[in-house]
């Protein structure tokens, strides 16, 4: 006997909120990935990357997506959400520590803040970098 199991209906709402926290997530696990990449920081490196696997391995059990043929392509997109938030979070940490306002740490949020408290300042010294 053959017993077939239904498939478990993914609900298209909660599938959006989970893609949507697999991708927000990752960007500050992408950040710190490349601080740590760049000071030559292994552990550290190992734990941006595979900290978040556990959260979006519940999200997807939450959204309705099993590990089955038939939700293979929600897994490619969970896939895809997760290193593209890892990519963009590499990005921002990359276009912080080029532009020479801050030190850049491993913190996404604080670096940010102190961007936004010295935003001026930092514009009025790369305008005069650019004339001299």
């Amino acid at each position: 006997m053959n017993a077939h199991i239904p498939p478990i209906s993914v609900s298209p709402y909660r599938l959006l909120i989970a893609l949507s926290v697999t991708l927000i997530v990752n960007i500050p696990f992408g950040y710190w990935r490349a601080y740590a990449k760049r000071n030559k920081r292994r552990f550290e490196w190992f734990l941006a990357i595979h900290a978040p696997v556990p959260l979006i391995a519940i999200l997807r059990k939450w959204s309705g997506v099993s590990l089955s043929a038939e939700h293979v392509a929600l897994i490619a997109l969970f896939v895809a959400m997760y290193f593209i938030g890892q990519r963009l979070g590499g990005k921002i940490h990359d276009r912080l520590a080029s532009s020479g306002c801050i030190k850049v740490g491993r913190n996404l949020v604080h670096d940010v803040l102190r961007v936004y408290r010295i935003s001026s300042s930092c514009r009025i010294q790369q305008t005069r970098a650019m004339r001299d």
